[in-house]
């Protein structure tokens, strides 16, 4: 069997997640002055629904806007110091709404009135007691996350780890509500399977393997800047059994500037008689269009959708054109199947 006319068209879409619900307090942390106000926060996604799709485009699984719990720090501006602290415990079900949309409020969180930083992690893999020790504004931020395996249950949708950061200042007058936007640390990749098979050809997808995964990442994550941007240190892994539903598969990765490798079987055969399996691979990675793919490499908080067209004809000649579902092509070259 042959392969031939391998093309891929791929595209970036910013995909911005969000979640919060029942809430446990702790103390704030030990400080020169005691607290003397109090806020609320709202949780809610970026505003990133792309304008390259059709209203009612769907970025983000109900799943993926889950959050398990939740840590709110707040720390001095000038200083560093934390000058507040509020975990909260959720069952992923919203609480709130902003701008017409779910969002996940947190209530009654007390520190010092002043111009204040604060960071948000959802669904971190630290501990309560772990994430108040990190006392300091640099320390709560340079927190990171590294999992033994691609299917460890932060890389699975409904724990997927998310971060937010405002800078504020607050009084004592008027108790303030702040609205913090989440990102999600890991990005996402949809890949479809279309299948045109001819009289008498029957044709079966098993589950995939991903390869090159990655599994580390700091949660406070800079803005991309396609000028130049620092990935920092990959720790890679294997995702196995990722299952194929309805001719697509779905998987997370942390960001990474290396392709990753995806392994797809396929079963082919004939009116019964002919049969042959095959596995196929596609080494996969996002290269920058102008106006069309919008990062060198998978960045966090970007959906990237690839779709697969394999046809069979009676040569038993097998075809596979990669595209994207894009409002606008971008051409980039993938790598051929072996």
């Amino acid at each position: 069997m042959k392969l031939k006319n391998i093309v891929g068209l791929i595209s970036a879409i910013g995909l911005m997640l969000v979640s919060c619900s029942k809430e446990s307090m702790v103390d704030g942390p030990d400080v020169t002055a005691k607290s003397d106000t109090s806020f609320d926060i709202t949780l809610v996604s970026e505003g990133v629904e792309t304008k390259a799709f059709a209203p009612g485009y769907t970025y983000a699984t109900a799943d993926e806007i889950k959050i398990q719990t939740c840590a709110i720090a707040i720390f001095d501006a000038a200083s560093g110091k934390m000058v507040g602290f509020k975990y909260s415990i959720f069952d992923g079900v919203s609480n709130d709404t902003y701008d017409s949309k779910e969002a996940y409020k947190v209530t009654d969180i007390e520190t010092r009135s002043g111009d204040v930083k604060v960071l948000v992690v959802a669904n971190p893999v630290l501990s309560e007691a772990e994430l108040k020790a990190l006392n300091t504004y640099d320390a709560f931020k340079a927190q990171s996350v590294k999992h033994d395996n691609a299917n460890a249950a932060p890389l699975t949708a409904s724990n997927l780890i998310k971060f937010g950061e405002v800078t504020e200042t607050l009084g004592t007058a008027v108790k303030q509500t702040i609205v913090v936007p989440l990102t999600q640390v890991a990005a996402r990749v949809d890949v479809t399977y279309n299948v045109t098979i001819g009289s008498g050809w029957t044709t079966e997808l098993e589950n995939n393997t991903v390869n090159g995964i990655n599994i580390q990442s700091k949660i406070f994550l800079p803005e991309y800047d396609i000028n130049g941007y620092n990935f920092g240190t990959s720790t890679l892994g294997n995702k196995s059994n990722v299952v194929i539903s309805e001719n697509k598969i779905s998987f997370y990765t942390y960001e990474k500037n290396e392709a990753v490798t995806i392994m797809v079987p396929v079963k082919l055969s004939y009116n019964s008689l002919y049969v042959e399996s095959k596995i196929y691979q596609l080494s996969l990675l996002p290269t920058y269009v102008k106006d069309k793919c919008s990062t060198n490499g998978f960045v966090h908080g970007h959906y990237y959708e690839v779709t697969g067209n394999l046809s069979i004809d009676r040569a038993f000649d097998c075809k596979i054109e990669w595209e994207v579902k894009s409002f606008k092509s971008a051409t980039v070259t993938i790598p051929a199947f072996e």
